[in-house]
Formats: C-alpha cells, structure tokens, sequence
C-alpha cells in the first residue's frame, strides 16, 4: 500500500523521538508494518506497544492486544 509506505518514515521517527514508550505510536507503526507485509516485525512492535500500554495502566491497550492476536494469526496462516 502507497500510503503505509509514505508514512512508515513518518512513524518510524515518532517512534525514535518517544523512546518507544508511546504505546500509540508503537501501535499504529505495527499496523503499517503488517499493511506492508512485515508481519514479524509488526509482532515484534505490538508487544512493545502492549507492554508500553500495560505499563502505563491505559485500558485502551486492549486495542493492542487484540492487533496482536490478529497479526499471530496471520502469521501462522503463512
């Protein structure tokens, strides 16, 4: 997708300029990765983003952990 790849850039130096603590931005950089196809690395960023949330006691982080079981599942399906 032409717009996930324009806004990985993007995100990517949200991420950074956070210290990957912002379970948003870590959520939303996992969504692009996965549009992208970069499963693996989507999982890998959701967990952060789970545990960033948790730790920050955010109920909206159940939002992230439901990506996360859809990205597993997607990538089991491979």
């Amino acid at each position: 997708d032409k717009h996930a790849e324009a806004l990985l850039p993007s995100i990517e130096l949200a991420t950074e300029r956070t210290g990957s603590t912002n379970w948003y931005i870590l959520d939303t950089s996992a969504h692009v990765h996965f549009i992208l196809g970069h499963v693996e690395r989507a999982i890998e960023i959701e967990k952060q983003a789970v545990e960033a949330g948790t730790a920050q006691k955010d109920p909206r982080v159940n939002e992230a952990k439901a990506a996360l079981k859809r990205f597993k599942k997607a990538a089991s399906l491979r």
